[in-house]
C-alpha cells in the first residue's frame, strides 16, 4: 500500500470511488526480544520467502538471523519490541 496511485487504480477498477489514503504513524508491538522478533521475521513474511528461495546453508542463515536481531535491538523495551511504522488507512465507497 505504499504506492497510493496503484491502490487507487485497483480500487477504482473494482468499482470504488471517493478513495482516500492517509498515512498513520504507529508503534507496532512485537516479540518480547529482538532475537525472537528476528526469528519470527525470518520464518514468516517477505524475508522468509526470500530465505526459502535462496536456501542459505545453516551457518549463513544463523548469521542472517543474528544480523536482523542486531538491527531490531534499537526497538527493544522492557515491555517487548516496539517498532515504529507508517501504516495507511484506506477508505472508499462502493459505487
Amino acid at each position: 500500500l505504499s504506492e497510493a496511485a496503484y491502490v487507487e487504480q485497483v480500487l477504482g477498477a473494482a468499482g470504488y470511488a471517493d478513495i482516500d489514503i492517509a498515512p498513520v504513524e504507529a508503534v507496532l508491538p512485537g516479540a518480547p526480544t529482538a532475537a525472537q522478533e528476528a526469528d519470527f521475521v525470518c520464518n514468516m513474511g517477505p524475508l522468509a520467502r526470500l530465505l526459502r528461495e535462496r536456501e542459505p546453508d545453516e551457518p549463513t542463515l544463523r548469521r542472517i538471523v543474528a544480523d536482523v536481531a542486531g538491527r531490531f535491538r534499537q526497538f527493544e523495551t522492557d515491555a517487548g519490541m516496539r517498532i515504529p511504522a507508517t501504516v495507511y488507512c484506506v477508505t472508499a465507497v462502493r459505487r
